[in-house]
C-alpha cells in the first residue's frame, strides 16, 4: 500500500465528512420547515414514524461509511 493510497483515503474521508455534515443540516432544516403542526391525524403520525425510521437508517449508514473509511486509513497507515 502506498502513500498515495493513504492520501486518497484521507481525502475521501474529508469529502464524505463534509457531505455527511451537509446531509445532516439539510435533514434538520427540513424538520424545522415541516414542523409538528403541518399535518394532523393518523396518516401524519404514520408518515412521521417512517421519516424517523428512515432518518435513523440514514444516520447509521453515514456512521458506518465513516467508520469504514477510518478503518481503511488505519490499515493503510499501519503499512504492509
Amino acid at each position: 500500500m502506498s502513500a498515495h493510497e493513504l492520501q486518497d483515503a484521507i481525502r475521501d474521508k474529508l469529502v464524505v465528512e463534509s457531505a455527511t455534515q451537509d446531509i445532516r443540516h439539510a435533514l434538520t432544516y427540513a424538520e424545522h420547515l415541516i414542523g409538528s403542526q403541518t399535518w394532523q391525524g393518523a396518516r401524519a403520525d404514520q408518515w412521521a414514524g417512517e421519516w424517523k425510521r428512515r432518518r435513523h437508517d440514514l444516520e447509521n449508514l453515514l456512521a458506518e461509511t465513516l467508520a469504514e473509511l477510518n478503518a481503511r486509513i488505519q490499515r493503510l497507515s499501519a503499512g504492509p
